[in-house]
């Protein structure tokens, strides 16, 4: 997964799988990419949360492997 650039709003990405797990928070920074090739094929939540924990985005992540 790669961000772009992100602002100074965002600050922490949670990922968790279908059923609510939280499987991964990762500290969001300009232009970083993020590998999830250690997550199992499926679905996922992908949250954006701001400084003040608010949740300013989520998005659905789907893992394909062969």
């Amino acid at each position: 997964i790669s961000l772009g650039l992100v602002g100074s709003e965002m600050c922490i990405r949670d990922s968790y799988n279908i059923v609510g797990k939280k499987m991964r928070t990762f500290e969001v920074e300009d232009d970083k990419k993020y590998y999830l090739d250690q997550f199992p094929k499926g679905m996922y939540l992908v949250q954006l949360v701001g400084h003040n924990n608010k949740v300013i985005s989520t998005q659905r992540l789907n893992i394909k492997k062969p």
